[in-house]
């Protein structure tokens, strides 16, 4: 005799239902991405800012990932929102470091440019290139 709601199969069912509609099932990350001109860089010791970018996200950071290219041209590059800034290991990767801050108050890259080494680049030289940044976060509920 088979049970009603279908025994065990049914129950499973059920309680697969149940956790796929679950309010935290719903609570989706989001993103924001930008890629733009980086600043032109004269001689090494050249600095330069990014314009601000991701004003308006709202919620709070899970992950950035970031990517700084001006080509053979050394550069040290640091990643900053407010007065926060946190030197980007290579030119390009990902971080938690500014995990649980909020997504759109606004990120800036701070750029300098460093000494070619030996057969590099020649130093008088300009260098231009691009700046890219994706910013994973959770929305506001």
């Amino acid at each position: 005799m088979a049970s009603r709601g279908g025994g065990w199969l049914g129950a499973i069912f059920l309680a697969t239902v149940s956790m796929a509609l679950s309010p935290g099932s719903f609570a989706a990350g989001a993103s924001w991405s930008t890629q733009l001109a980086a600043p032109m860089l004269g001689a090494p010791g050249a600095t330069a800012r990014s314009p601000v970018l991701g004003e308006g996200a709202k919620g709070r950071v899970t992950r950035m990932r970031w990517r700084v290219d001006y080509g053979e041209v050394p550069v040290l590059a640091r990643l900053c929102q407010r007065s926060r800034c946190v030197t980007l290991p290579s030119s390009s990767g990902a971080s938690v470091a500014f995990a649980g801050l909020p997504a759109g108050a606004g990120f800036y890259f701070e750029l300098q440019r460093q000494a070619a080494k030996a057969g590099g680049r020649r130093a008088s030289m300009a260098a231009s290139g691009e700046l890219s940044l994706t910013v994973e976060y959770h929305p506001d509920s």
